[in-house]
C-alpha cells in the first residue's frame, strides 16, 4: 500500500495512519477482529528458577494422558471464555497452571510432549495453553533432554513485527504523514505510538514463553545454539534482544571452558555470524520532525537494542585463545 486513496480527507490522517500501520505492519502472529490483546504476563526471571521441577519417575501413561488432556481442556476452557468476554473472564498473567494444580505424576519428558506440537487451531489458543503446560517444568531439564526441548525453543511462536520496522510499513508511514502540518507532529507520533503498544501486548506471551524455554534448557552447547537463534528471530522482529544476550553471554562462557575444539568452532561460527548482523542492526520509525526548511514532516529512526558488537569480539578473542591453548 503505497498511496493513500485521494478518498480520505486531510481531517482523517491520523485514522489514515492507524490503518496503515495495521495493514503494513507484517504480523507473523495476527490477531482476528475477534480477539483482544492479551494481558502482559509477568516478567520471566533472567536466572534459573528455584521451585522443584517435576519428577521423571515411570507413571500410569494413561493417567498421564488423562491429566495432560485435562489441562488442555480447562486451558482452552479459559481462553474461549476470555475470547468471548474479556471484560469478565481474564487469562492468567504468568504461567502457573501446573504451580496451582500440582501434578506429581508428571514429568519433565511428559510436558516436552505435551507442548511439542499444537494443541489448539487457534494460534493465540495455543500459546497460551503451551506457556501455561511449561509450568510443569520449573528447573533446567536434564542434559538428555536438552535436543528436544531444543527443539521446541527454536521451533516457537514468533513475534510479530514491530511498526515502522520493515520497508514496507516506513514507505506506509512516509506517505500518511505527506500532507502533515507542524501542528500534526504529536499527532502522528501517538498514534505510532499506540500500535507500538499493541505490538508490545501481542508479543507479551510470545516473549514470555521463548524466555521459560531458555531458562528450563540446561548449560549446553546446544542450549545456547538456540538461545542464539531465539536472539536473531526477536532482532529481525524489532524485539530487543539485550535481556536475552546478557543471559546468553554468561552461557556461553560456561559452555566454552569445557568444550572440545570442535565445538569452539562451531561456538566461534555462531558469535562470528552475530557479529556481522550486529554491524547493521535494525532501525525503526521512532518519531515525527518538522523541517523548516523543505516545510515537511519527516520519521526518525531509532536504533533497536541489539547484539553488543564489542561484546562479541571479546567473546570470539576469548574462544581463539581457548582454541590455541587446547591445540598445544
Amino acid at each position: 500500500m503505497n498511496t493513500i486513496c485521494p478518498c480520505f480527507p486531510k481531517r482523517n490522517i491520523i485514522v489514515r495512519l492507524v490503518f496503515i500501520v495495521a495493514v503494513a505492519s507484517i504480523q507473523t502472529w495476527p490477531m482476528c477482529a475477534a480477539d483482544k490483546p492479551i494481558a502482559k504476563p509477568a516478567a520471566a526471571p533472567a536466572s534459573q528458577p528455584s521451585s522443584q521441577p517435576a519428577t521423571d519417575k515411570p507413571a500410569d501413561p494413561k493417567l498421564v494422558q488423562t491429566t495432560i488432556k485435562n489441562a488442555i481442556a480447562a486451558l482452552n476452557k479459559e481462553y474461549q471464555a476470555f475470547k468471548k468476554d474479556p471484560s469478565s473472564s481474564k487469562l492468567r498473567d504468568k504461567s502457573d497452571y501446573f504451580i496451582e494444580n500440582k501434578s506429581p505424576i508428571l514429568s519433565h519428558t511428559d510436558i516436552i510432549n505435551a507442548i511439542s506440537s499444537s494443541t489448539s487451531s487457534d494460534p493465540r489458543a495455543d500459546l497460551y495453553i503451551r506457556w501455561q503446560l511449561l509450568s510443569g517444568i520449573t528447573l533446567a531439564v536434564d542434559a538428555k533432554l536438552a535436543p528436544n526441548l531444543a527443539r521446541v525453543y527454536v521451533n516457537a511462536p514468533t513475534p510479530s513485527v514491530r511498526p515502522g520496522l520493515t520497508q514496507e510499513s516506513k514507505r506506509a508511514l512516509n506517505t500518511a504523514i505527506a500532507r502533515g502540518k507542524k501542528a500534526d507532529e504529536s499527532a502522528f507520533e501517538q498514534a505510532l505510538d499506540k500500535q507500538v503498544t499493541a505490538f508490545e501486548e501481542a508479543n507479551a506471551m510470545v516473549i514470555d514463553f521463548r524466555d521459560m524455554l531458555n531458562s528450563r534448557m540446561p548449560t549446553s552447547l546446544v542450549a545456547v545454539q538456540a538461545g542464539l537463534a531465539d536472539a536473531q528471530v526477536r532482532a529481525s522482529c524489532g524485539v530487543h534482544t539485550d535481556t536475552l544476550m546478557k543471559v546468553l553471554n554468561t552461557q556461553i562462557l560456561q559452555v566454552a571452558a569445557g568444550a572440545n575444539a570442535q565445538e569452539l568452532r562451531m561456538l566461534r561460527a555462531e558469535l562470528n555470524n552475530m557479529l556481522t548482523k550486529a554491524k547493521s542492526p535494525p532501525k525503526y520509525f521512532k518519531t515525527v520532525e518538522y523541517d523548516e526548511k523543505s516545510k515537511r514532516l519527516s520519521w526518525k529512526e531509532e536504533t533497536s537494542k541489539f547484539f553488543n558488537a564489542d561484546t562479541l569480539k571479546a567473546q570470539i578473542s576469548q574462544l581463539d585463545n581457548l582454541a590455541a591453548m587446547n591445540s598445544k
